[in-house]
């Protein structure tokens, strides 16, 4: 009778952990579930290797890059998409979505879009970005120089509201990286197929390139750090 309680309390055990296994394996998700899943990326983006469609999926370091080449017309349109994950000290996870059109429908102009993004509970994908991406303003590249008093709105940067309006002016573009936690924030033409001269002089006055974002995994959001010099 001993014998056969043995057996089986050890037959349950067996069990238990099985399923301890099973749910666990089944509740663990690469960053590659976590783009399939992810709401806010465009229609026609797949994970799905092809000639105009180059995919790198990075598991160990939760990075995701798809770039896409579509056929707009008589244009091609090349865009890239990146999705990367960042873990916090209590294990709380965000998600870092990049889109970028670098041909903006055939006017040479890249626009891009990055927000931060965490999962509720109801599996609702909740946009973070204010709270956690400080706004790079373009005094920061400037350092104790004086600069001109620009219009900063949209993502551009422009001397009049009509060239701010077209798109016309200095950007600051964000990278998320493959490796590492620290995005690199660099000021850059919005358009380098038509730097219009007075641009050029402004780019060409800046004290900072890049500026570094820092991943604070205790307080959850970026801080700048570094200023690299030209």
């Amino acid at each position: 009778m001993k014998s056969f309680l043995l057996q089986a309390a050890s037959i349950l055990t067996l069990q238990t952990l099985f399923l301890f296994c099973s749910c666990h394996s089944l509740s663990a998700q690469t960053i590659a579930d976590w783009f399939e899943k992810f709401p806010h990326k465009r229609e026609y983006i797949s994970l799905q290797s092809a000639p105009n469609n180059a995919v790198i999926v990075d598991t160990k370091n939760y990075y995701v890059r798809v770039a896409s080449v579509l056929k707009t017309g008589n244009s091609l349109q090349t865009t890239s998409t990146v999705f990367k994950m960042f873990i916090n000290e209590d294990g709380t996870q965000h998600f870092a979505y990049q889109f970028v059109d670098d041909n903006s429908n055939g006017s040479g102009c890249v626009k891009s879009v990055t927000k931060i993004y965490t999962v509720q509970d109801n599996g609702e994908w909740k946009d973070v970005t204010p709270m956690l991406l400080p706004s790079v303003r373009l005094s920061e590249f400037y350092g104790k120089k004086n600069i001109p008093n620009l219009i900063d709105m949209n993502g551009v940067i422009s001397f009049t509201p009509k060239q701010n309006q077209e798109g016309t002016g200095l950007g600051v573009a964000l990278e998320i990286p493959q490796k590492g936690t620290t995005l690199l924030a660099h000021l850059l033409p919005r358009c380098e197929s038509s730097v219009l001269p007075e641009y050029a002089t402004l780019l060409q006055e800046c004290k900072y390139k890049t500026i570094e974002l820092l991943w604070d995994t205790q307080h959850t959001w970026f801080i700048i750090g570094k200023k690299l010099e030209k």
